[in-house]
């Protein structure tokens, strides 16, 4: 099971650190921090579909066709993790080597969107500081890896979560 996990953990990682990579360079260049969320959370689902594989060829090869839905779910947690923190490292390269200005892009245009919103001055006050106090929060370490890890992991434990419901086959239950 570990091997499993190990080998599909880095298949996803890197997965979603390609996907990650080149669409934040894209947006960087751009001057447009925003990206696309979907199109963002999109690339993540599909990095983390590795984890049905990954579970039904364990299940198959190494399980003669069985596995609960505990050990189901604690590859495809595993693999989650791997992947996660891998996102996080390549996010962390990039961020701090190639786009240490990207927090200032994204709260200029955060700032702009407020604007254009029906807000008083007041609201988009408390807004600001709110944004800057994220920012300043993310300059830590430990808060910065909690961010972003809590930014892909969630797509993983979802996807873990499905493939553990649809893959589980045990002897007494062949469903």
């Amino acid at each position: 099971m570990k091997a499993t996990i190990i080998k599909y953990g880095l298949i996803s990682g890197v997965l979603n650190a390609l996907f990650m990579l080149s669409s934040m360079a894209y947006v960087y260049n751009k001057q447009n921090a925003e990206g696309s969320v979907v199109l963002g959370f999109s690339l993540m689902a599909f990095s983390f579909s590795v984890i049905y594989f990954a579970v039904k060829k364990h299940r198959n090869l190494n399980n003669n066709g069985f596995i609960s839905f505990v050990n189901a779910f604690k590859i495809g947690l595993g693999i989650s993790i791997i992947g996660a923190c891998i996102y996080v490292i390549a996010w962390a390269i990039e961020f701090n080597f190639f786009m240490p200005d990207f927090l200032e892009l994204y709260n200029k245009q955060a700032i702009k969107k407020l604007e254009l919103q029906n807000l008083s001055s007041e609201e988009i006050k408390l807004k600001i500081e709110e944004l800057n106090k994220y920012s300043e929060m993310y300059k830590n370490p430990g808060y910065f890896f909690l961010f972003t890890f809590i930014e892909i992991f969630p797509v993983g434990l979802v996807i873990s979560l499905f493939s553990a419901i649809i893959l589980k086959k045990t002897k007494l239950n062949n469903e």
